[in-house]
């Protein structure tokens, strides 16, 4: 019978080839030593190990710095390619094999007035994935620390290399108010004489709330009004729906009222389209739970407001 050393794979020293990797990428033995956290001896001795092992020099040794000889960039050009495909389906499995709860920033008046109602289909969706949901307090997020899977939001992300985007759901804004509200106004042909006496609920989370539906519907507003001050768009949708006034609001967020006939939309919503985004680090695109997500919210996007 032959033996194991025969038999099995003519490879050299991985200890030693995965320090060789490191000097590659990082250009010195120091930074090596550093990255593997060992000394700049070790590091040092496995490559003179590998050298001898294939028989070869690899690197020339200066003062301060090495230089790959030609057997050596050879040999980079097989062992580096390969550690990165190696390091790519170790993630790659741990991410189909991750388990817990998947921890999900988003607005809080998405996850009152869209998610927490559609939430109960989810577990019919993906009964193996236990959703975490945050709110969003900041689009500045360390994605190392924060434990936030993902993240939904309005509007596109600033872009970066990091994280992966993708739109689920468009929307249209309109103005919305209760119907006894809205005719106790009175009306007039082009609704400005309305607005003049109406009271403006307004959203310090949303401060530019009603220049922008001004801008995109069309529709001056007066120089002086009545103001009501929440501090979120769902509170804000809530008080208009309890007739304390007129406001601006996402039609996938007041349909279910202009349904029941406790909202009323006076202008209508404009066709300006806003849409909603996931994004998660492109690290974990291979996460089995966010993939589930991303799958489960295009299609209650499709029903709300296809794109």
């Amino acid at each position: 019978m032959k033996s194991i050393e025969t038999t099995g794979r003519n490879l050299p020293s991985v200890t030693a080839m995965r320090a060789f990797d490191a000097v590659c990428r990082t250009g010195s033995m120091n930074a090596a030593a550093g990255e593997l956290n060992v000394t700049t001896g070790a590091i040092s001795r496995q490559i003179k190990t590998l050298e001898e092992e294939l028989g070869v020099q690899l690197f020339r040794r200066g003062n301060s710095n090495v230089k790959l000889t030609s057997f050596g960039e050879t040999f980079r050009d097989a062992v580096v390619p390969a550690f990165d495909r190696i390091e790519s389906s170790v993630r790659e499995v741990r991410d189909l094999s991750r388990v817990g709860p998947l921890t999900v920033a988003c607005l809080p008046s998405f996850i009152a007035l869209w998610l927490l109602p559609r939430l109960h289909r989810f577990a019919q969706f993906d009964p193996q994935t236990e959703l975490r949901i945050v709110s969003l307090r900041d689009r500045e997020i360390d994605w190392q620390t924060s434990q936030i899977d993902a993240v939904v939001d309005v509007g596109r992300w600033p872009v970066k290399q990091d994280l992966i985007q993708t739109s689920f759901m468009q929307d249209s804004p309109g103005l919305v108010t209760s119907p006894k509200y809205w005719a106790g106004l009175g009306t007039s042909a082009s609704g400005e004489a309305t607005l003049q006496d109406a009271t403006f609920i307004s959203v310090r989370s949303r401060p530019h709330l009603w220049e922008s539906w001004s801008s995109t519907a069309g529709v001056v507003l007066p120089e002086h009004y009545k103001e009501f001050w929440v501090d979120h768009l769902f509170l804000a949708i809530e008080a208009a729906r309890n007739g304390l006034g007129l406001v601006p609001a996402p039609l996938v967020y007041s349909s279910r009222f202009l349904e029941d006939g406790s909202l009323i939309a006076p202008f209508g919503f404009v066709e300006k389209s806003v849409l909603y985004y996931l994004a998660w680090p492109r690290e974990r695109s291979g996460d089995r739970r966010v993939n589930s997500l991303k799958a489960w919210l295009r299609l209650e996007g499709a029903a709300a407001g296809a794109l």
